[in-house]
């Protein structure tokens, strides 16, 4: 009976690695964090927002929005350099953005960076 359930394991296990099943994938709510983080910036939750954003970059880096909420977020807590690439980055995602344009200017004005 040992035998038997060890060939049995045995075979389970070589059907797994031959059958190249593909791993399983969750699904993620892009909508979700982009929209809590932009409450939790509304709210002045900016640190709360930035780990919002965090998450939904750390899955899709190429959501400008969500580059531009953190450079937003990132402002009004005066950390202006990680505001500034922050909206650099939106900008470079997205060259027709023009309000990452405009709030990066600001940043440069605040940095003293008059060029």
């Amino acid at each position: 009976m040992k035998q038997m359930k060890r060939i049995l394991f045995v075979v389970l296990g070589l059907c797994v690695l031959l059958l190249d099943i593909e791993p399983v994938k969750a699904q993620f709510n892009k909508q979700y964090f982009y929209y809590m983080g932009r409450r939790f910036i509304v709210n002045s939750n900016y640190g709360e927002a930035i780990e919002m954003l965090n998450t939904l970059l750390r899955y899709d880096a190429s959501v400008h929005e969500a580059f531009f909420l953190r450079g937003v977020a990132k402002y009004n807590l005066d950390d202006l350099v990680g505001a500034e690439m922050d909206y650099t980055r939106a900008i470079k995602l997205n060259p027709v953005f023009t309000l990452a344009y405009e709030y990066r200017a600001i940043a440069y004005a605040r940095l003293g960076n008059y060029d």
